[in-house]
């Protein structure tokens, strides 16, 4: 990524000011400072804004897209509120056409915007300043060397301070920034793992963590398992389980015809092979006696019922 060391004319610690008709508060926080000024990062911007239903009424939602590097290899997106994003009003960004100048302030430092807006669509231009205190309080997580490009790509994924500490305080000390990524961008928070905590799944590592939190093997699955005579099974299973579509109700209506002791692996065949409740009742109906599991498979890549 390209790297500025700049003064920044108009920014003022406090007050950043964007032409004579935008001007939006920032927290008065220490910039990174290399060293001959403040190392900053730019990309462009493009954004579309929307009016979305919050369940409290109406508000403006801007989805924005940020391009940066050499070859714009740095892509990221993600949606706003408008009120998050000082500088910018609902009516600059769904309104006829004007110059916009806001802001997005993160933990790792803060997205300046300058462009133009017009009936929803938007782009632009945009430099980020790294925030020192974040710099300096992830050096001190074990996260040395963050420089504006690193800075830029945690600021745009949310990556905070307080997330770190909080997998920390349940145990994911020593993480490498790649694995806090991934736990970050997939939801995989210090929640979750006190959620799996309390069903029993500790020290998972931060690959299972996520795995699990993508295919929604989250703690009430987990728990309805559990009762359902499934206690202890691995994270490699619960995937499994979830990515063919084995449901507690399924396991439920095979219980409910006898099949009370079927494994995690036998389940996952039944599934993928398209082993519904409905045609184990046929086969059985029609056997006059309860099918095993293999057989019911066989049955049905046969399309057969006897």
């Amino acid at each position: 990524m390209r790297t500025w060391k700049s003064r920044l004319s108009g920014l003022v610690l406090g007050v950043w000011a964007v032409g004579p008709a935008h001007a939006y508060v920032i927290p008065p926080e220490p910039l990174l400072d290399l060293g001959g000024g403040v190392e900053v990062a730019a990309g462009e911007w493009t954004a579309t804004g929307s009016q979305w239903n919050t369940g409290r009424g109406p508000a403006t939602l801007v989805q924005l897209s940020l391009k940066a590097g050499r070859r714009q290899e740095l892509r990221h997106s993600f949606a706003r509120l408008v009120s998050d994003l000082p500088g910018l009003s609902a009516e600059a960004a769904l309104g006829p056409p004007r110059s916009v100048g806001f802001a997005l302030v993160r933990d790792a430092g803060i997205f300046h915007f300058e462009g133009r807006f017009q009936s929803g669509a938007g782009a632009g231009h945009f430099t980020f300043v790294p925030s020192a205190a974040y710099t300096n309080a992830m050096r001190t997580l074990g996260f040395p060397g963050i420089d504006a490009e690193k800075a830029y790509t945690l600021a745009a994924l949310d990556v905070g301070r307080r997330f770190v500490e909080d997998l920390a305080a349940v145990g994911y000390r020593g993480l490498t920034l790649d694995q806090v990524i991934a736990c970050r961008i997939h939801g995989a928070d210090a929640a979750f793992v006190r959620a799996l905590k309390a069903e029993g799944y500790d020290r998972l590592s931060t690959d299972d963590l996520v795995a699990l939190r993508v295919h929604g093997a989250e703690a009430d699955f987990v728990a309805n398992l559990r009762r359902l005579g499934y206690p202890r099974l691995s994270a490699q299973q619960l995937v499994s389980l979830r990515i063919h579509g084995v449901t507690p109700e399924f396991i439920r209506e095979l219980q409910a015809l006898g099949y009370g002791s079927v494994g995690p692996d036998d389940l996952v065949s039944l599934r993928i092979h398209g082993v519904t409740a409905e045609f184990v009742r046929r086969v059985n109906r029609k056997r006059g006696s309860a099918t095993p599991v293999a057989r019911l498979v066989d049955l049905r890549i046969s399309g057969r019922e006897r």
